[in-house]
């Protein structure tokens, strides 16, 4: 009897621990998906932190796109309009810069026709020329005179323009009132002269020697690679005082790079220095003559407009035969030449 009550105890033992042991599982399961008390997620948070935010980009405005062939130049202030035929990218003068007191929108757009019926060889250029230059004539007589005569240069220069090769016409002034113009060219890197200036100065010596009281103009700045202190001028004046020629004769500007520069330049020196010369004798090489003739008829009408009197004229040429240049008998290039000589931004 008392092994069966110890027996009966055993198992209530067994009994209570079995439930113990079942009644803790059940607690601790219900602890784990038990949902959380307020704290944050750390791994959640740290998830949503490195996360990117995925939006959509904006959407892209066009690039602005600029013209290959924007104009250099500025438009002119309270102008009319370019013609519809001109294009925007076409140099044209800003008349508050050239000659203010002379241009006005009418006589502005006058010009401006007129040099793109040319530079561009319309059908009709020379009739749109002929009939601007008299609407031109009618507004400002001066101007219309100048660009008359310019325009008319213009047309010379490319068509029946002759060019001398052994010397100067034999009509020319005896006296200081003409000047042997000769214009530079490239100087070898070294500062020597090149082959081509040679032989111009070659043919200034012939016209000093034709016409033995005419002033010799020498042109050019420093364009030697090597040696920036040389100048055209200076290396010109240098040779032709060792052939013979007084030094009283010679007239130097150094300080230009270009043709236009060279007539802008040396119409300053010979308005304030040499006003007895009259008549210019242009000596460059053959190609050059048509634009050298042109730019500084150009300089002298526009001078002349201004100030009431043309003061020299180009009245001959002599040229060395050289291999040419295509851009100094385009008409499309001698246009920007045109527009560059009408700018007097350059004076001395």
């Amino acid at each position: 009897m008392k092994e069966e009550k110890r027996k009966r105890g055993r198992g209530g033992w067994l009994l209570l621990l079995l439930l113990l042991i079942l009644g803790g599982t059940l607690l601790l399961r219900l602890h784990a998906s038990a949902p959380p008390s307020g704290k944050p997620d750390a791994q959640a948070n740290a998830n949503e932190l490195s996360a990117p935010e995925v939006t959509q980009p904006p959407a892209a405005s066009p690039e602005p796109t600029r013209s290959p062939e924007a104009s250099v130049l500025p438009e002119p202030p309270e102008t009319s309009a370019p013609p519809a035929a001109v294009s925007a990218a076409e140099p044209t003068p800003n008349p508050e810069v050239i000659h203010p007191i002379r241009y006005n929108k009418q006589s502005f757009q006058l010009v401006t026709d007129m040099v793109y019926a040319y530079q561009h060889q319309t059908a009709d250029h020379l009739a749109v020329i002929e009939s601007d230059v008299t609407q031109l004539k009618a507004i400002d007589p001066e101007l219309g005179a100048a660009w008359e005569e310019i325009m008319r240069t213009w047309v010379e220069v490319n068509g029946d323009l002759e060019i001398n090769y052994e010397r100067l016409p034999d009509d020319l002034p005896q006296d200081d009132s003409l000047a042997i113009l000769v214009l530079g060219f490239q100087l070898e890197p070294d500062g020597s002269m090149a082959p081509e200036l040679k032989g111009r100065c070659d043919l200034a010596l012939k016209a000093a020697e034709q016409y033995p009281n005419a002033f010799v103009i020498v042109t050019g700045g420093g364009t030697a690679m090597k040696n920036p202190d040389v100048t055209e001028a200076g290396v010109m004046e240098a040779y032709l005082l060792e052939q013979g020629i007084a030094p009283e004769r010679i007239i130097r500007e150094a300080a230009s790079r270009t043709t236009e520069e060279n007539a802008q330049r040396c119409l300053a020196i010979l308005t304030r220095e040499y006003p007895q010369v009259r008549q210019l004798a242009l000596v460059t090489s053959d190609y050059h003559i048509p634009l050298g003739t042109l730019l500084f008829t150009e300089v002298a009408q526009l001078y002349g407009c201004e100030h009431g009197a043309v003061p020299f004229r180009v009245t001959a040429n002599l040229g060395f035969p050289a291999e040419g240049l295509p851009d100094y008998t385009d008409p499309k290039r001698q246009e920007l030449y045109v527009w560059a000589v009408a700018d007097p931004q350059i004076t001395s």
